[in-house]
């Protein structure tokens, strides 16, 4: 264990991995301790550690780092961690974050974060999202929608097919193909056709 978790430390996806796969319940505290350190790449990797665990309690460690972590950067490893994590807190403490986060970088993985829960909560949140100013956060409200599949998300993911940027456009394409849904087609080969006489 000693090992994966120096090689958690030292950023590595491998080591993560082989954590993950191990869910040995003893990789849990040097990486609570690390997350404490002063060393922003200690926390940031042990954030990222702590996601790779797979162990809901880290959803207890993860949630106050986060709300009151000073570097921008531990904060998106954190609130990714935590997104892989899912889980009531950790929506909820997303939730928290994306409602106080400045920082225009972290806000948008703070928004990935929260569509990778599935959580159904999530689904308003993602649907005003859709009209950020960030092309960004339009881009990965719009692949949560797609990972939510309901059908009811049919017009506003239609509506994004129109964005003025290309990614929040291909994303609803994308979301508009998962939840599979026949009403979907029309839309789809309209911005087809559009993109071909362009």
């Amino acid at each position: 264990v000693g090992r994966i978790v120096f090689g958690v430390l030292e950023d590595s996806s491998e080591a993560r991995a082989r954590l993950a796969a191990s869910k040995d319940p003893r990789a849990l505290a040097p990486l609570v301790a690390a997350l404490k350190t002063d060393s922003q790449t200690l926390r940031f990797a042990a954030a990222l550690g702590l996601g790779a665990s797979g162990d809901p309690r880290a959803v207890d460690v993860l949630v106050p780092a986060l709300a009151t972590e000073q570097e921008w950067v531990v904060r998106v490893a954190e609130a990714r961690a935590l997104g892989g994590l899912r889980g009531d807190r950790a929506v909820d403490a997303l939730i928290t974050a994306l409602r106080e986060e400045s920082r225009l970088d972290a806000r948008l993985h703070v928004v990935w974060a929260l569509a990778e829960t599935g959580d159904e909560r999530i689904v308003p949140i993602l649907v005003g999202l859709l009209g950020d100013d960030l092309p960004e956060v339009r881009e990965a409200a719009a692949a949560g929608l797609g990972q939510a599949g309901r059908p009811d998300l049919l017009g506003p993911l239609v509506d994004t097919l129109g964005d003025e940027d290309p990614r929040p456009r291909e994303r609803a394409a994308t979301s508009l193909g998962r939840i599979r849904d026949a009403r979907a087609v029309g839309p789809l080969i309209a911005v087809l056709s559009d993109a071909d006489s362009a």
